[in-house]
């Protein structure tokens, strides 16, 4: 007898698979993501830091701060405007009133320094007159006292009273 030869298996197709490479994810994602934290972070830093100026600039934002529980007290706070004193002259026909006094932290924590703001009135409290002054220092340490001294030219003839006051804005 003789054997037949055995059957000849049929080609089979093979398909190359082609594996990708590995994914990394692109250098300039995360930079990006870095420099957004990195903005919020500087964001939130800043609204810490400068509660009373960021109130000053955009009031509504009190609101914020009220919500985190860490509310911001209004420019000024801690401070005292004493021994204000007036005085009038008369230079070369010309009348000029001096007006000075002092700004005192009272508290035990330095305190930002706004700016002053002067004010006449006449005899009904009407104000006819105002102007503004620089802080005499930008900052004042605990219990520190600052001078403050200013003046105004031919101040209007109806002046009866002056008020200095702390003004809400930087």
């Amino acid at each position: 007898m003789t054997a037949s030869p055995a059957p000849v298996p049929a080609p089979t197709r093979r398909i190359a698979r082609v594996v990708p490479p590995p994914k990394r994810p692109a250098v300039g994602l995360w930079i990006a993501w870095a420099v957004l934290l990195a903005v919020i972070m500087a964001g939130t830093a800043g609204l810490i830091m400068l509660r009373e100026t960021a109130i000053a600039l955009f009031p509504p934002v009190e609101r914020l701060y009220a919500f985190f529980e860490t509310a911001a007290e209004p420019p000024g706070a801690g401070l005292e405007i004493r021994n204000v004193q007036f005085k009038q002259e008369s230079d070369g026909g010309q009348s000029l009133l001096k007006v000075t006094g002092e700004v005192a932290n009272t508290t035990a924590k330095p305190r930002n320094v706004p700016r002053l703001r002067v004010a006449l009135a006449d005899d009904k409290g009407r104000e006819i007159r105002h102007w503004y002054v620089a802080a005499p220092k930008p900052v004042l340490a605990p219990d520190e006292v600052a001078d403050f001294a200013t003046g105004l030219s031919n101040p209007p003839e109806g002046a009866r009273s002056l008020r200095v006051t702390l003004l809400a804005e930087p």
